[in-house]
């Protein structure tokens, strides 16, 4: 996973992210483990929350999603975003 820069977290692509397209029901931790492989494709950055310029959170991190042909973010967890980067 590559870390980007902030410029590339924009309020749009925010508002873009839907779970539901990788076949989650839920954005919760449980779901995040059970779906690491399918959401581990389509990952392709992230930053820490608080260097963000929009939507800025501290403790967390945003995660980049590539998913036809359209760029989307979301917050996780500092626990979620170990599990995620971690090895498959």
């Amino acid at each position: 996973m590559t870390h980007l820069p902030s410029r590339k977290f924009t309020a749009s692509r925010w508002r873009k992210f839907d779970i539901s397209v990788f076949g989650i029901p839920t954005w919760r931790t449980e779901f995040i483990k059970t779906y690491k492989k399918t959401l581990k494709k389509y990952c392709v950055g992230y930053i820490e929350s608080e260097n963000l310029y929009v939507r800025p959170k501290i403790g967390y991190y945003a995660v980049m999603f590539f998913y036809d042909d359209c760029y989307s973010w979301v917050h996780v967890t500092k626990e979620e975003f170990i599990f995620l980067k971690g090895k498959s």
